[in-house]
């Protein structure tokens, strides 16, 4: 296994740093997703079982427009801020 401390990431193989530094970001993406997600159901637990209340009864199209509405949102977010990173 190895062990980043002491060999120091920049001795390594530059495909291999760029993995790390891939599976780092997604990681950290996923992370911050979890804590996200979990802001509601611990801040309002109750209001959060009335919303979830609320999704069940709605149609399947309006679940499918929402999640492709968020997903635009977050894609184009990703593109602005990658944008301005470079």
């Amino acid at each position: 296994m190895l062990n980043f401390a002491e060999i120091g990431l920049s001795m390594l193989n530059p495909f291999l740093l760029e993995s790390v530094v891939v599976i780092v970001s997604f990681l950290s993406a996923l992370a911050l997703m979890f804590v996200l997600e979990g802001i509601m159901p611990f801040s309002s637990p109750e209001r959060w079982k009335r919303l979830l209340c609320k999704i069940v009864e709605k149609e399947d199209v309006v679940l499918r427009i929402a999640g492709f509405i968020s997903m635009l949102v977050g894609v184009t977010l990703l593109t602005v801020v990658h944008q301005f990173a470079e």
